[in-house]
């Protein structure tokens, strides 16, 4: 056979068939063929064409080709034949095929095959050792431990001994100083394994930062729970438990705060203790001494830890402010630096002022995925998918940020509307129009009123001057009126039945002359509100002076002070309209709206008719020879006094016995709370005569005059009651004397300045007195 031409390519043959061969292996051979498809000179010719007539499709009708016949003529045709094949298959598997060439043809042939693809450092571990030892010497030790589990050849020269001078060599690096010393019972591999590599020393679940010190294992939970055994199990009255809880480490596991020891370690020191002949202690001295050295390297390797934990985590917060930083700044440059004032405002101020509430919900920037991370963060990691996904954030910030500045103005025009509705209330035209006591809509009635919200969120930025929303009110009577209709229309239901047909009143009354009748008497259901602290009318004199003394009316600092939480409160008009309840907010103080955290719209949720209380009042009004139909106003200017007669046992008043004499409010009050509203209860009014007697007993307990400024109505802060001086005190520190308050005394004051009657609270009423009235009306019938 001749050498082959030079000019040849190679190329490795899948699949050959032998003519002659009676068993068909796998061979790979080697063939050198011509580019031509002549053989050489003086190459001998061998038989490689198929059998006349015959397809050589049809040698395989499975695969749709026929097997290929290699001869010398056509090696480079085969070759190229067998490429396509293989891109026909898409690079599957190849060298399927069992046949065999025929002996005669592999004669000085060569196997065409491919050079395998290897790294640039697939020839390091063919390097002399001394070379690579000196290399590996400037890596640290967990980079040698991870080095020597590459591959087959770097474990077998790491971990051999002659290796423990490049260990220790790279032990004495300056970046591994302050680590603690190695235990002499553990290898420095071991040693380092235990210190850097993070996965259970079992099962190699990754990420297992705990390091059980005193046992020097890492272990997860599934691992922890098949090799550890708690102290619970061991009874430290047994002579064998208490020598195990001293001679086995023990270890308190983080989960639950017991300590555990392993089950490997239990068994090897009961083996070592039993097969320790004659006297034992010296062993278990010698394991003892043991335990205590490895308690001082725990303590020690723990202290470490926590110290290389506590600079990581500094590292770590390093580079989340610098990830902040950098994604803070990219984004200002997109114009987006309000919105971070917007979210600057909630975190280090006081947002109840600046945001209208609910208050949005929505993720904090620090708490971004993509700002917390402690990862660094490069231009081209920003550019190809932080930034997308922190413009998306900041887009929905700036939604939250334009809805708020929008409501903040609508607010601003709120504030203004509900300043003019209190100024405007003060004029002397409606002062005349709405006297003290009139039933009116609160200020967040009025502002919330569909008219006035057509009004307040008009288009644009526009700000209105005082005289448009002094205008707008000055069309606003009639709203008042159907509000003042609708609302009546509602509280008229709850009145009782009885109280309607004994005063004649009927469902289809239009007026609201109902609300001032006497024996409308409404009672509040939240009694724990501290206004209702507020003694609002006194018994008698038997009370503690810190119950009836009118100093004490509106302090709550007394904590000894008797005041019964249960007690039946009896409004009358125009009280229960005014009441705190009905017009006062419990929402809360971080809400703060136009209207301030005390205000809300008028609703009677907590009103309830008293029907006993009204019961009281009918037999009141028969004692003092009224009608059923008289006003609780009409009721104090005749200013009956009163004497139970259930207090006497039935006895009236006959110039002879001492009884005690109350007004009719305190009669009410009396009835509802000593005698708990008993239909029993009857009185009896005195005469004129010891009625103005009583009157001067009245004043020699004490007397005062109080007032009410008519300035403050639905204003954010009302004053209370106030005497003469105090009045001229609160015109000039609170309405900065922009009001005369003239002589208080001068009744042209009166209505204009100041009212003697209160609108949302009782009169305060005198103390109850004890005298001997000479005569009184006659006693009304018991039925």
């Amino acid at each position: 056979m001749t050498n082959p031409s030079p000019l040849t390519r190679t190329g490795t043959l899948d699949t050959v068939e032998t003519t002659s061969a009676p068993s068909l292996t796998r061979q790979n051979t080697e063939v050198s063929v011509s580019e031509c498809s002549t053989p050489p000179p003086g190459t001998p010719h061998t038989t490689g064409r198929t059998v006349e007539g015959e397809d050589p499709s049809s040698k395989n009708p499975n695969s749709g080709q026929g097997k290929l016949k290699i001869t010398a003529c056509n090696g480079w045709e085969a070759r190229m034949k067998l490429e396509d094949r293989e891109r026909e298959k898409k690079r599957v598997k190849r060298a399927r095929s069992t046949t065999s060439l025929r002996e005669e043809s592999l004669e000085g042939s060569q196997v065409l095959r491919r050079p395998a693809k290897r790294g640039k450092l697939a020839e390091l571990p063919s390097l002399p050792l001394d070379i690579l030892f000196e290399i590996f010497g400037h890596l640290s030790p967990v980079d040698i431990l991870h080095l020597s589990r590459t591959t087959k050849a770097f474990r077998q020269a790491l971990l051999h001994k002659n290796a423990t001078g490049l260990w220790k060599r790279v032990w004495e690096n300056p970046e591994v100083e302050g680590i603690p010393e190695r235990p002499e019972d553990l290898s420095i591999p071991a040693w380092t394994n235990l210190l850097f590599d993070a996965h259970c020393h079992n099962c190699l679940t990754s990420n297992i930062r705990t390091i059980l010190w005193m046992l020097r294992v890492r272990l997860c939970k599934k691992c922890s729970k098949n090799l550890l055994v708690c102290e619970t199990v061991f009874d430290k009255k047994k002579k064998l438990d208490a020598i195990l809880m001293r001679c086995v480490p023990f270890e308190k596991h983080p989960s639950d705060d017991m300590k555990y020891c392993l089950t490997e370690e239990k068994r090897s020191f009961v083996k070592a203790l039993e097969s320790e002949p004659g006297d034992r202690t010296a062993f278990v001295a010698k394991k003892e001494e043991g335990i205590k050295a490895r308690k001082a390297h725990a303590k020690r390797c723990r202290e470490w830890a926590a110290l290389i934990a506590e600079v990581r985590e500094d590292e770590l917060d390093d580079l989340r402010v610098q990830r902040k930083v950098f994604i803070r700044k990219r984004l200002e440059e997109l114009g987006y630096e309000p919105e971070f004032e917007f979210l600057q405002m909630f975190e280090n101020s006081d947002c109840s002022y600046r945001v209208i509430p609910p208050v949005p919900k929505f993720e904090w920037f620090d708490w971004v995925d993509e700002v917390k991370h402690a990862k660094p963060i490069t231009q081209r990691s920003w550019n190809n998918r932080v930034k997308g996904i922190m413009v998306e954030y900041m887009e929905r910030i700036r939604a939250i940020r334009l809805e708020n500045d929008r409501n903040m103005f609508l607010e601003g025009r709120r504030e203004a509307v509900a300043l003019s509705w209190a100024d405007w209330i003060s004029e002397e035209p409606q002062l005349k129009r709405y006297p003290p006591g009139y039933f009116l809509p609160t200020v967040v009635d009025v502002v919330e009123h569909p008219r006035t919200q057509a009004f307040i969120t008009e288009p644009g930025e526009r700000i209105f001057p005082k005289e448009e929303f002094v205008a707008f009110l000055d069309n606003f009577h009639d709203a008042i009126e159907e509000w003042r209709r609708e609302k009546g229309k509602a509280l008229f239901g709850l009145v009782g039945d009885v109280c309607k047909r004994d005063a004649g009143l009927k469902d289809e009354e239009s007026g609201l002359e109902w609300m001032e009748l006497a024996m409308v008497v409404f009672s509040c259901t939240e009694y724990r509100y501290a206004k209702h602290l507020t003694a609002q009318v006194c018994d008698d004199q038997t009370l503690p002076w810190e119950r009836s003394s009118p100093t004490n009316f509106t302090s709550f600092t007394t904590t000894d002070r008797p005041i019964d939480w249960h007690e039946d409160t009896c409004m009358f008009f125009p009280e229960y309209l005014h009441h705190v309840c009905c017009k006062a907010s419990q929402r809360n103080h971080d809400e703060h709206t136009f209207c301030s955290s005390l205000r809300k719209m008028w609703d009677m949720e907590t009103l309830r008719f008293n029907v006993k209380a009204s019961a009281v009042v009918r037999r009141l009004l028969e004692a003092c020879g009224l009608g059923l139909r008289t006003k609780a106003r009409e009721l104090d200017k005749v200013d009956p006094r009163l004497v139970c007669l259930k207090c006497t046992h039935g006895h009236g008043v006959d110039g002879e016995r001492t009884v005690q004499v109350r007004t009719w409010r305190s009669s009410v009050k009396h009835a509802m709370e000593k005698h708990w509203g008993s239909n029993t209860v009857r009185f009896q009014r005195i005469s004129g005569e010891d009625a103005d007697r009583a009157k001067m007993l009245e004043e020699s307990e004490w007397g005062r005059r109080t007032m009410w400024c008519m300035h403050c109505r639905d204003r954010r802060r009302e004053a209370g009651p106030l005497t003469k001086e105090g009045l001229v005190d609160h015109i000039d520190n609170d309405h900065f004397g922009d009001l005369d308050p003239g002589d208080p005394d001068l009744p042209d004051a009166e209505g204009t300045v100041y009212t003697l009657e209160p609108w949302d609270m009782a009169h305060i009423q005198p103390l109850s007195v004890k005298m001997v009235p000479k005569m009184g009306y006659p006693l009304p019938g018991l039925s």
